[in-house]
């Protein structure tokens, strides 16, 4: 979580904004790569069967709810 307030001197600095922009862009990119990771790991154990059919909607809700 990135939290940012108001600074008792004023504005950001133009500096700052877009360090910010891209820390928050970094933490975006990392949360889209683990999140395709999850479901390609979802996917390939349904696939070899690892998963029981009876757990693969159950799964699915979890990953999607994630």
């Amino acid at each position: 979580m990135l939290i940012c307030g108001a600074k008792a001197e004023g504005r950001y600095a133009g500096p700052e904004v877009e360090f910010l922009e891209k820390a928050a862009v970094g933490v975006a990119a990392c949360i889209v790569a683990l999140r395709a990771e999850l479901h390609g790991r979802f996917v390939t154990r349904v696939a070899e069967g690892a998963l029981p059919t009876d757990r693969v909607v159950e799964e699915a809700r979890r990953l999607v709810a994630s």
